[in-house]
């Protein structure tokens, strides 16, 4: 037996020998794949976090750094679900950081929309991307939370009116009759959407509006109540500040 065990040292060794010899094969391929090898980052970008050390083996696939590009963002935005029928892709996006009542921050587009709303917060979400200059102090940083406004463009001939104007979906209309006298006339209407503009040409003072979906139409003569709506009532006669009745007499 211990004969047996003796004879088989050589073929043994043999076979240790050639293993010896593939390993330092393949330990010279290695070095050359690694000779000519290089991680590159598919663009260019700050580096936020390294998860590999010098000499560590990764495979095919595995995470070596993450790198963050600046220039360009994407910005998931969440916009009313009733907004669905108007927002496009190619909209303008307003952002802010801080005071909403400023210059906007920065200035995107929405590249593409969600195609499911949250029927829980009745939203949507719209992508918005953003080509910022990574040196700049005002640029936006990804997990930063952001205010942004959608500008984009009403196709039709709506009726616009101020925000206190409607009331529980209504309207106060002050009709005026041929006598000179103006009745009030309840008005359903539907809201399309609302918004902010300053339009002195209509009001001086007035910067909240609504665009009416159905409602309301305009008539000649017809004037539209804003305040103390809460004390008038449809049939009551009206008369407005500094209008002249048929016989002459002012108010």
């Amino acid at each position: 037996m211990l004969q047996q065990q003796l004879d088989l040292i050589p073929s043994r060794r043999a076979r240790l020998e050639a293993e010896l010899s593939l390993q330092r094969a393949n330990e010279r391929i290695a070095k050359e794949n690694v000779a000519r090898s290089a991680i590159r980052s598919p663009f260019d970008g700050e580096l936020q976090s390294i998860n590999t050390r010098a000499g560590d083996w990764v495979g095919v696939g595995a995470r070596v750094a993450r790198v963050v590009d600046l220039s360009r963002l994407e910005i998931p935005l969440k916009v009313a679900a009733s907004a669905s029928s108007w927002i496009k892709v190619g909209d303008e996006v307003r952002l802010w950081v801080r005071d909403v009542d400023g210059e906007p921050d920065q200035m995107g587009e929405i590249t593409r929309i969600a195609p499911e709303a949250d029927s829980a917060s009745r939203t949507m979400t719209v992508f918005v991307e953003v080509e910022q200059d990574p040196s700049d102090a005002d640029r936006l940083l990804p997990g930063q939370f952001v205010h942004g406004r959608v500008v984009t463009h009403d196709p039709y001939e709506r009726v616009i009116l101020p925000r206190r104007a409607v009331q529980s979906d209504q309207v106060f209309v002050a009709r005026l009759n041929d006598d000179g006298t103006r009745v009030i006339e309840i008005k359903a209407v539907k809201i399309a959407y609302s918004f902010e503009s300053w339009m002195p040409e209509i009001d001086p003072i007035e910067t909240q509006w609504v665009a009416l979906e159905i409602g309301y139409e305009p008539v000649e003569g017809s004037l539209i109540a804003v305040s103390l709506l809460d004390q008038i009532m449809a049939g009551m006669k009206v008369e407005t500040e500094g209008e002249q009745t048929q016989s002459g007499e002012s108010p």
